[in-house]
């Protein structure tokens, strides 16, 4: 997950994490999807925050089929 994160942090462009055992996550679409992230700095003191919100948002979210 951190690594999926640090490659969003870097470029939230950049697409669909894929993770080695096939699985991907894409994060831009979950804070796309939610809006409370658009009032959320992502950068300076605040990345922190930013990150532990973003990890607990990836945790929570539910697969779906691709």
């Amino acid at each position: 997950m951190v690594a999926a994160i640090d490659l969003y942090l870097r470029d939230p462009a950049a697409g669909p994490y894929r993770f080695a055992s096939g699985h991907s996550i894409d994060i831009a679409a979950l804070v796309n999807a939610t809006p409370a992230f658009g009032a959320v700095d992502r950068s300076g003191p605040q990345e922190k925050a930013f990150r532990t919100v973003l990890a607990a948002a990836v945790m929570s979210a539910h697969p779906t089929a691709s």
